[in-house]
């Protein structure tokens, strides 16, 4: 039987920051495809994205309590402002952003089975994220965009470059479209490579038919992409 995953992407575009809900909406459309797609290994619940003002902790933790026993596979997906901390830029009824121990606190907190965590963070200093081993998640994963101690970097790209399935809904100012570099290559090649599970999806960080990628990543934004899957 096909496990079910239920994912979350989230795009805050606060300060300088001009790429995050992009990021969020390239994400969203991406796992929409993976949710009609009968091929899959998992069955991809239609995804769930809030933006901006809407990135707070307690619409997250609503958007999981609501869909508490219908789901194996938990994917958060994260772009906007991150600190060495561990902190992102997830608002937070306590705090100004959340610690990554208390965001997991509180998802573990409110589920009632143990599933599997997937987590992706495009945010500076994501390396820096910390995985704690709760009761209830039976693996926790992170793809990260950069290490502990970059940061992480926006880039501009014609639209005209982007997958016409990844293009919906998407901010274009003079056809030109700004997102997380690591976001746009990862969705993109991830997007082509049409891998059948999320599983695999940490191998093709890792695939050397795409390492020129992320060389070129980290000679031109200084940033080198954390696995942990």
């Amino acid at each position: 039987m096909k496990e079910i995953i239920c994912s979350i992407c989230l795009g805050n575009d606060i300060d300088n920051l001009k790429g995050c809900s992009n990021d969020a909406i390239m994400y969203y459309n991406y796992i929409l495809k993976l949710s009609d797609d009968s091929d899959m290994n998992e069955i991809w619940l239609k995804p769930k994205i809030l933006l901006n003002k809407n990135v707070v902790e307690d619409n997250i933790l609503k958007i999981i309590s609501d869909m508490i026993g219908k789901f194996d596979k938990l994917l958060i997906v994260y772009s906007g402002h991150g600190f060495m901390n561990g902190n992102i830029g997830i608002n937070s009824t306590n705090s100004n952003y959340i610690s990554d121990i208390h965001f997991l606190k509180n998802i573990n907190n409110i589920l009632k089975k143990p599933i599997d965590l997937y987590i992706i963070l495009d945010c500076c200093y994501s390396g820096s994220f910390r995985l704690i081993p709760y009761k209830k998640f039976n693996n926790i994963k992170l793809i990260s965009s950069t290490s502990s101690v970059q940061p992480s970097n926006e880039s501009m790209n014609s639209i005209d470059n982007l997958d016409s399935e990844l293009k919906s809904n998407i901010s274009v100012i003079n056809n030109n479209v700004t997102t997380g570099v690591f976001t746009y290559n990862f969705i993109t090649q991830l997007h082509r490579k049409k891998y059948k599970s999320i599983n695999q999806w940490g191998e093709f960080i890792l695939d050397k038919f795409f390492e020129p990628i992320w060389n070129s990543i980290e000679k031109i934004a200084n940033q080198i992409p954390k696995i942990i899957w």
